[in-house]
């Protein structure tokens, strides 16, 4: 497995300290998820929270999702044993946490493969006190830290300061279940939560997604995050997005 110089692991230490990810929420009251609104996945599907056993398979969808389409993710986080071992805490950090979910979608027809995944960050009053992330005892990819995650973090409390919201957090469909509607099942069920608490969702995503989520769920932009990358010949682009809460008249899923 691939190791950094000390130097590089203290530099990504800085970085998840001063970064919203993973953060521990200290509160006497958190705003919970309402158990009674369940996904809709269309036939043959079915959904769950992912468990421990789903790691390597979280690992393949999203590397599926991702690496197989875009240059910048290969460059970002190849597919090699030093990023399967970070997606690995990853994945268990959120398994883990009392403020995540991560739900999966199970492809029915192939024994519960699994076609796509969701993490969400659960809602928190405005104020909860935020804690620092706990140093990590593994390593991690040092552009995949710096490039992406630091300053989304940051992205992220700019737009949303101290308001209680979910948070869309990571979503991947494997490209075999693509057109499926599974992103959109998956998006619809935080949506919905949040109407119900009257909240907003904050969320970041790439370009060619911006329009789904602008059309069907009522999300607006608020910030282009410019991120780039040696290698690539241009920089990508995420943008920070935010989706008032609707009253159901008026809500578009």
């Amino acid at each position: 497995m691939a190791t950094l110089s000390p130097t590089t692991e203290n530099h990504i230490d800085s970085v998840f300290e001063n970064a919203l990810w993973p953060v521990d929420i200290v509160s006497s009251e958190r705003l919970r998820f309402d158990p009674n609104i369940r996904h809709k996945p269309p036939p043959g599907f079915a959904v769950r929270e992912a468990a421990y056993d789903d790691i390597p398979e979280l690992s393949r969808v999203d590397f599926s999702a991702y690496n197989e389409g875009y240059d910048f993710w290969k460059r970002l986080a190849p597919e090699d044993a030093a990023t399967r071992h970070w997606f690995e805490g990853y994945w268990s950090d959120a398994i883990s946490s009392n403020d995540m979910k991560i739900f999966v979608v199970q492809d029915l027809s192939k024994n519960g493969k699994l076609a796509a995944l969701m993490r969400w960050g659960l809602p928190i009053r405005a104020a909860d006190k935020r804690q620092n992330a706990p140093k990590k005892q593994r390593t991690y990819p040092s552009q995949l830290a710096e490039a992406l995650w630091s300053r989304t973090a940051k992205t992220h409390l700019e737009v949303m300061g101290d308001r209680p919201h979910w948070k869309s957090d990571h979503l991947a469909v494997d490209p075999a279940h693509s057109g499926k509607g599974l992103a959109k099942m998956l998006m619809h069920w935080g949506c919905r939560q949040a109407d119900k608490g009257g909240i907003e969702v904050y969320g970041s995503a790439m370009s060619l997604a911006l329009p789904i989520w602008i059309k069907h769920f009522g999300f607006k932009e608020r910030k282009i995050i410019d991120i780039p990358l040696a290698g690539c010949s241009e920089s990508f682009k995420v943008v920070g997005i935010v989706r008032p809460p609707q009253v159901p008249s008026k809500s578009r899923i």
